[in-house]
């Protein structure tokens, strides 16, 4: 799949951190429809054990497209032009998206679309089998829905005595982590919860009443063996500039080790490899590679004032792919005082062994985000934005063969924040296959 699943879904860390924030906060202070258009042209058809590459599904004028990669194709979905957040199942055979604030699946195969709830749907991501549909609505809890009968059932109901929220989702090992608050005799208690997907239960990773230690989600990594989490003390305001410490916690639970340096408590700063190492952007913009099973941190690469964002791991571990700006530029926060100007990054590559650079894009026009790895580390798929708009290139891994496959992403995607933030599940979402 394309983005992870921390904002996969689409609800990202930056959207969500404020949200838990302002609600401890809030508690802290009382302590003291639209019918679907089904317009498929072309069939999919695919060959599947011919596909490297796999197919991108994208809302271009607020209807959800696909382009497929492998047989260079486009098909329009909707036409209705209220719909966002296209989420690929596992096998490639459906599309979750909400239109409007609604969540509507349709099935490629059979060529059907139908809703899922009629109520609000704030975040949704698929099982690996892709016949169910894990969903968090605030009118209805967080929800099992079953793609065969069409059938759902509670896992978490809604109550005033909680709140959850803070949803991610690990593709491997099927984890579910998420935040949990209430009040305990008198205290605002915090913890971390992991969904038993297949017992409809959850087991607490970590709770405390301490509000210096309130955990903040990153990332679950591969297989869900970790939990990447900051822990945030709450009398810290400006927690994006001062930063917060990373601390990898182990499931089922266990001691958390917090990271000498601080970060952006946001998971556009972070990415787990398939083995198990994160790499993280800390607060003085470097780059660190940290192995929670030692503890150890190595500095990887100093890209101070670089404005530094979207750390990947390439799939064999040895490469990560980020995106950056040209050394010696101006900082992100200058040109972020202009409404139409996107910070002026570049697709960057460092080898983790021998710590080389390469920097794979260099056009003026552009500024270039969210770089991911096609499943084989053969390609990269990233964004490109520019004042007028927002769209799709790929490239091969040296930065060879560049070109467009999505000619627009629209509405445009508007930079927020000094690191030019953008909810860019909200736009795509990239499938290919398991196997290079």
């Amino acid at each position: 799949m394309g983005q992870k699943k921390h904002d996969n879904g689409f609800l990202s860390q930056r959207g969500k951190v404020p949200a838990i924030c302002f609600f401890i906060l809030t508690c802290l202070a009382l302590l003291a429809a639209c019918q679907p258009v089904l317009d498929i042209q072309i069939a999919l058809e695919t060959d599947e054990s011919e596909a490297i590459l796999g197919k991108v599904a994208y809302v271009m004028g607020g209807d959800v497209w696909i382009y497929d990669l492998d047989a260079k194709q486009t098909v329009r979905l909707t036409q209705d032009g209220y719909n966002s957040h296209p989420q690929w199942a596992f096998d490639g055979s459906k599309i979750a998206y909400r239109k409007k604030d609604q969540l509507w699946v349709m099935d490629l195969t059979a060529h059907q679309v139908f809703p899922v709830s009629e109520l609000p749907v704030e975040w949704f991501t698929w099982s690996s089998s892709g016949s169910r549909l894990i969903y968090f609505s605030p009118g209805e809890g967080l929800i099992i829905w079953n793609i065969t009968n069409k059938t759902s059932s509670t896992v978490i109901p809604i109550s005033p005595d909680y709140s959850i929220e803070n949803f991610i989702w690990d593709d491997l090992g099927e984890t579910m982590v998420f935040n949990k608050g209430s009040v305990v005799d008198g205290l605002y208690v915090v913890s971390l919860e992991k969904l038993d997907l297949e017992q409809k239960d959850t087991v607490t990773i970590f709770k405390t009443s301490n509000m210096r230690e309130v955990p903040l989600l990153g990332e679950v990594s591969p297989e869900g063996h970790w939990i990447a989490s900051w822990r945030w003390d709450t009398e810290i305001t400006f927690f994006e500039k001062e930063g917060l410490p990373l601390c990898p916690i182990s499931v089922p639970g266990g001691q958390a080790q917090c990271t000498a340096s601080k970060t952006v408590p946001s998971g556009e700063f972070l990415d787990w490899s398939l083995n198990g190492q994160l790499a993280y952007f800390t607060i003085e913009q470097n780059l660190v590679v940290a192995d929670p099973k030692r503890p150890s941190e190595q500095l990887l690469i100093d890209l101070a004032y670089q404005s530094s964002i979207y750390p990947a791991w390439a799939p064999d571990s040895e490469r990560i792919a980020y995106s950056a700006t040209s050394v010696g530029a101006e900082k992100s926060s200058a040109a972020q005082n202009q409404r139409d100007v996107c910070v002026q990054r570049r697709i960057w590559v460092v080898e983790v062994v021998s710590k080389r650079l390469h920097q794979l894009t260099n056009d003026e026009r552009f500024c270039d985000e969210l770089p991911l790895w096609s499943v084989d580390g053969k390609h990269i798929l990233f964004v490109r934005l520019d004042k007028e708009n927002a769209s799709l290139w790929l490239m091969r891994s040296n930065g060879d063969g560049l070109c467009q496959i999505v000619p627009e992403l629209t509405p445009k995607p508007e930079p927020a924040g000094e690191y030019g933030y953008i909810d860019w599940p909200a736009w795509w979402d990239w499938w290919h296959p398991d196997v290079p």
